[in-house]
């Protein structure tokens, strides 16, 4: 495939042999990990299925088009129980590939995807540096970090590894991020910029909390279509399944200024979806555009989450089909727009403000314009007591919160901790998570003249084991939370591991919500401690209420 700037020639398996722009290299002298077989590759598609890692077996190389205007290329894999279709087209004059992914199940039976992706190997002289929306930095080679001691799953503590992250241990995680937040991430040096743009999220799984690998070590730029290290989970295929994935856009530059001229690019091609040159039929053309009005019946005003996604459980977990998302004003408004005519459940909840729970709706979006009208939102009449942070989701605004990924921070957050209600400020003197290695307690003061019924709700926002030797590490336990109030236990809850906190992440992970009936007997009119015990990994917290009302189920 060549045009007037890029040249691209790829294998019979759907690995690039050779990538020129202007005439210069951009893939030689590629190195990776020596357990890794893929590190002398680029531009190939893999996955792991059922724990194991595969490559797809293309039995089928199709050319679709080969003409001044447009090539464009197929790899077929119509054999294995994961069917795969790998296309690649390139126009006449761009800096600009674009790429997407079919993905089918061949069976009639339901099997596991860990991961699917496309992986783009650079040469490291020429791309030193790699970008996402977070953070910018040097990347090292893994021949360089296998020398140093390894603490975990691709983390190492090395010598010098402030300079490619936050301390002295560097992990490949530090350097994943938020698709909501990325319309681009990629490499750039002195003479060039390689960039991956998304173009639309609408094919990644689990909505605006979702995180992934986008960048590390040996100059390897990620998309990952699905995965399962910050929660997602393995994807359950049911038979008859397919998706397509795509197109994403592949932009090359050399400009000055190489990120705000991607960042320019990535915004032009997002005008342009959905590409009017696909013709795929899974790719519709008609979309639709959804609005309405989400009111909170206890009449806050504050700003929503709404999340439309396809598929039986919360959109955390969504993979199958399709998700859209966005954020309503403080009266509730809001619009979606380029939507997959179809079923959604609607989830809605708060990024702010005392509403741990999550609206949920069925919609059916079946033309280009669909008014939903005003929709109310029930809430418990709650009356709170005291609370620590704000319902989000998310860690903030606790301290630790904003800071980049790393290790490091977990060593820094205290084995013990007491946060004074009244007095204590939760930016500073609360953290945004809890290792095992102590107790927290809360210590706060009760007036009875409020009503007997009492629920404490702690909502946090992700529940990590301890480690991981390798990433597609599963089980060796499940962390739990203890609670107890005045030294008398009052719950014991055990979280599913959702890979997130020993990745390193510090915002979210799988959301949970725990509602806890108190015994008003157990209270008393002065200092009351409410105390919390972490087992065998570590929890983010989201926020913590004591109030006059709640659910009428202890989880």
């Amino acid at each position: 495939m060549k045009n007037k700037k890029i040249e691209l020639t790829m294998g019979n398996d759907g690995k690039a042999k050779r990538l020129l722009y202007r005439g210069c290299s951009l893939i030689d002298d590629l190195n990776g990990n020596v357990i890794d077989a893929d590190r002398h590759h680029s531009f190939y598609l893999d996955y792991h299925q059922d724990l194991k890692q595969y490559s797809p077996s293309f039995n089928e190389v199709k050319v679709l088009e080969d003409t001044e205007a447009i090539k464009h290329i197929v790899f077929i894999d119509d054999k294995s129980e994961l069917g795969l279709e790998y296309h690649l087209l390139m126009n006449s004059e761009d800096s600009r590939l674009y790429s997407y992914v079919i993905a089918k199940n061949n069976t009639d039976r339901k099997f596991a995807i860990n991961e699917l992706r496309t992986v783009y190997r650079l040469n490291k002289t020429l791309f030193p540096k790699s970008y996402t929306a977070s953070r910018t930095g040097f990347q090292p080679t893994s021949n360089y970090t296998n020398q140093f001691t390894k603490l975990q799953d691709e983390t190492y503590l090395v010598k010098d590894g402030e300079l490619y992250s936050t301390s002295k241990i560097y992990s490949k995680y530090d350097y994943a991020d938020y698709f909501a937040d990325n319309a681009f991430w990629g490499f750039f040096g002195e003479k060039y910029g390689f960039w991956f743009v998304p173009v639309s999220t609408d094919y990644y799984p689990s909505g605006p909390l979702k995180q992934e690998l986008m960048v590390h070590y040996d100059g390897i730029l990620l998309n990952y279509m699905q995965g399962a290290h910050f929660g997602t989970g393995d994807f359950m295929l049911e038979p008859g399944w397919q998706k397509m994935y795509g197109p994403w856009c592949i932009y090359i530059n050399d400009t000055p200024d190489k990120i705000a001229d991607a960042a320019q690019t990535a915004q032009a091609e997002q005008q342009k979806w959905p590409y009017k040159w696909v013709n795929e039929k899974l790719y519709p053309k008609k979309r639709g555009r959804v609005a309405g009005q989400l009111k909170i019946s206890s009449r806050e005003q504050i700003r929503l989450k709404i999340v439309l996604s396809q598929g039986a459980g919360s959109f955390e977990k969504a993979s199958s089909g399709y998700i859209y998302y966005g954020e309503t004003d403080e009266q509730g408004n809001f619009e979606l727009e380029n939507v997959r005519l179809g079923s959604y459940k609607m989830e809605a909840y708060t990024t702010e403000g005392h509403i741990t729970d999550v609206f949920q709706k069925q919609i059916e979006v079946s033309k280009e314009n669909t008014n939903l009208g005003q929709l109310v939102w029930q809430v418990p009449n709650e009356k709170i007591i005291w609370q620590l942070g704000t319902a989000s989701h998310t860690t903030y605004p606790f301290k630790f919160h904003d800071q980049l990924r790393n290790t490091i921070w977990r060593s820094l957050v205290p084995a013990n901790l007491t946060f004074e209600v009244g007095v204590s400020q939760e930016k500073e003197d609360w953290y945004c998570l809890q290792t095992d290695k102590g107790r927290w307690n809360i210590n706060f003061r009760y007036f009875p003249n409020f009503e007997k019924k009492l629920i404490l709700k702690i909502a946090l926002a992700g529940a990590s084991k301890k480690a991981a030797q390798n990433e597609n590490d599963r089980g060796r336990g499940d962390p739990w939370l203890e609670v107890s109030l005045n030294g008398v236990p009052i719950g014991r809850k055990q979280f599913l591991d959702d890979g997130s906190i020993y990745r390193n992440a510090l915002k979210n992970g799988n959301y949970h919500v725990w509602e806890i009936k108190l015994n008003s007997k157990l209270l008393v009119a002065d200092e009351n401690v409410l105390s919390m015990r972490v087992v065998n990994g570590s929890i983010m917290y989201d926020t913590i209420l004591l109030t006059t009302r709640g659910s009428e189920e202890n989880e």
